[in-house]
C-alpha cells in the first residue's frame, strides 16, 4: 500500500496513470465523457507530452486530455510535484516553506499550487457534501512575509536577495541634506 502511494510521486507517468484511474472509473477510455458537451462517443487520439492520454470527441469533434477541466491543467509544476505538495502539507502537516525546499521549487509557486488545491476541495465539499452538526476545520497558517533580520537566512534559502534598506547617497533627502543647511 505504501509503496503504491509512493510509486506515484516518482514520476509524472504513475501520477498520470493515477489520474486517469480516479477521474476516468479505473482509467477504462470506454467511461470517458467528453468535457465540452458530455457525449460518451469519445475515441482516444493519441498522447500529450507522451504521458497524458489525448481524446477527442466524435460529436462536437474536440480534442482534450486527461488533465484538461481540472485544477492541473495549466500548471507548470508537473503533476507528481503537485500530487506530492498536497500530500506532504495537506495529510503529513508539513509546513509549505519546507515542502517547496523538498520539491526543489519557489515558495510562492508552491504555496500557489496549495492554495489553488485548497479551493478546490472547498468547492467540491460544497457542492456535493451536506454537512450538519460540529464541523471541525483545521487551519492553515498563511505566512505573511519574511521581513526582518532574523529571516536573512530563510531569504537566501528560497533563492531570493534579500532587501537592502536604508538611505542612498546623493538623492538629496535624509540626514546629509539637513546636516548642510545647518552649517550655512
Amino acid at each position: 500500500m505504501l509503496s503504491d502511494l509512493l510509486s506515484i510521486f516518482i514520476s509524472n507517468a504513475y501520477a498520470a496513470r493515477f489520474l486517469r484511474g480516479v477521474r476516468w472509473s479505473g482509467g477504462v477510455w470506454c467511461c470517458v465523457r467528453c468535457i465540452y458537451c458530455g457525449s460518451l462517443s469519445v475515441i482516444c487520439w493519441g498522447w500529450y507530452r507522451g504521458v497524458y492520454r489525448r481524446y477527442r470527441c466524435k460529436r462536437c469533434l474536440r480534442t482534450f486530455n486527461d488533465k484538461s477541466g481540472t485544477d492541473f491543467e495549466y500548471s507548470r509544476i508537473p503533476l507528481n510535484k503537485r500530487l506530492f505538495i498536497t500530500y506532504l502539507s495537506g495529510c503529513l502537516n508539513v509546513p509549505l516553506l519546507r515542502a517547496s525546499i523538498d520539491v526543489g521549487r519557489s515558495y510562492g509557486s508552491v504555496y500557489r499550487s496549495f492554495r489553488r488545491m485548497m479551493y478546490s476541495v472547498g468547492r467540491y465539499v460544497r457542492r456535493y457534501w451536506r454537512l450538519s452538526g460540529d464541523v471541525e476545520v483545521d487551519e492553515v497558517y498563511v505566512n505573511a512575509g519574511l521581513k526582518g533580520r532574523g529571516n536573512h537566512g530563510r531569504i537566501i534559502l528560497l533563492g531570493r536577495r534579500p532587501r537592502c534598506g536604508g538611505l542612498k547617497a546623493g538623492r538629496g533627502d535624509g540626514i546629509g541634506t539637513l546636516f548642510q543647511y545647518s552649517l550655512s
